[in-house]
């Protein structure tokens, strides 16, 4: 549909548009190669986990996935997922938008690194879900208005802003991405407890949600 294109071009632009050109916006992991991947409209669920074996196979090192179904455990969609892990691609999921503690698909499935999303102060933001299933949260804007939002890549030649757990989740596989770049000898596992184990510590901003939202905020710095 053309929404899901719109969106995809919006999450490239978050997680490998060119930084420091000059031109438009910059993302977190300079300028890494995209494999894009388009699925289609009908049978949509079906089609995206055979678009994650496809990436997978083809030697995508971070697959992004800022799409989800609540409640939705298939045991054929889990080995796909288990099947591109262990070709060892890292495959990370956005949680959703509902500011609750839901279980959403592909991001809960096992192995999946699941992110949250945080406004500019390192807030939960207000539509972010959480729970003990998050691994990671990042940047993903509050959605109270575009001073606050995301600016990205977008059809047409064109730049605009967005909020959402969708926003967060090609940040964070923008980062792993930049930390396998500077590591490519590294395993996916070295590159995940890498991003995850520098993250900084949020549970002091975010009272009534320590523990629910992964190791804590990206930090690319101490990544690196």
């Amino acid at each position: 549909g053309t929404y899901k294109w719109h969106h995809g071009t919006l999450m490239a632009g978050y997680a490998s548009a060119t930084t420091n050109n000059n031109i438009g916006i910059a993302s977190i992991s300079w300028n890494l190669k995209i494999l894009p991947v388009q699925c289609g409209f009908y049978n949509y669920e079906t089609q995206a986990y055979n678009a994650i074996i496809y990436a997978a196979e083809n030697g995508a090192d971070v697959i992004s996935n800022s799409w989800g179904y609540y409640d939705w455990y298939c045991l054929a969609h889990h080995e796909a997922v288990s099947y591109a892990i262990g070709l060892g691609s890292i495959i990370v999921g956005g949680t959703g938008n509902s500011n609750q503690f839901k279980n959403m698909y592909p991001a809960s499935y096992p192995g999946v690194i699941a992110v949250a999303a945080l406004n500019h102060l390192d807030a939960k933001a207000y539509y972010s879900n959480f729970g003990p299933h998050i691994a990671i949260s990042a940047p993903g804007g509050d959605g109270t208005g575009t001073n606050y939002q995301l600016l990205s890549t977008y059809v047409y030649n064109s730049y605009q802003s967005a909020s959402g757990t969708s926003c967060a989740t090609p940040i964070v596989a923008g980062l792993l991405g930049l930390v396998k770049s500077y590591h490519p000898e590294w395993t996916s596992d070295q590159v995940i407890t890498q991003v995850l184990g520098t993250a900084d510590d949020i549970d002091t901003i975010n009272p009534g949600y320590e523990n629910q939202l992964g190791a804590g905020r990206i930090n690319a710095f101490s990544a690196l």
